[in-house]
C-alpha cells in the first residue's frame, strides 16, 4: 500500500468524527438560544417556552384573523419573533394583570 493511499485511509475517519461532533455542537447552540426582551432581560430558552406554551394551549390548532396555525408554530413565532420586542416591564404587567393573552394580540405584535 502506498503512503498517500495510507494517509487517506487514516485521515478519512477522523475527518468523519471531527465532522460529527462539530455538527452536534452546532446542533446543541441551535437548541439552546436564551430569548431576551427588548430590554436585554432573558426570559428563557426557546425550547423551553415553546413546550410551556404549547402545554397551556388548549386547542392544536389557532385561528387568529381568520388563519389557521398550529398551537407549536404560533408558540415558536411568539417566542422568538414577539416576545424579544417586548419590555421586561411590558410582560411583568401583562403577567401581573392577567393580560397576557392581550399584550400578544395587540396589532403591533400580530404584524410580526
Amino acid at each position: 500500500m502506498s503512503k498517500k493511499l495510507f494517509k487517506q485511509k487514516i485521515m478519512y475517519p477522523n475527518f468523519q468524527q471531527v465532522f460529527l461532533v462539530l455538527s452536534l455542537l452546532i446542533n446543541a447552540n441551535c437548541f439552546t438560544q436564551v430569548i431576551k426582551t427588548k430590554d436585554g432581560v432573558p426570559i428563557g430558552e426557546l425550547k423551553e417556552i415553546v413546550e410551556g406554551c404549547v402545554a397551556t394551549g388548549a386547542q392544536q390548532v389557532m385561528n387568529i384573523n381568520n388563519v389557521s396555525f398550529k398551537i407549536e408554530d404560533y408558540c415558536t413565532c411568539m417566542a422568538s419573533a414577539v416576545l424579544p420586542n417586548l419590555t421586561w416591564q411590558e410582560l411583568q404587567s401583562a403577567m401581573e394583570n392577567n393580560s397576557f393573552i392581550d399584550l400578544m394580540m395587540r396589532k403591533d405584535n400580530l404584524e410580526i
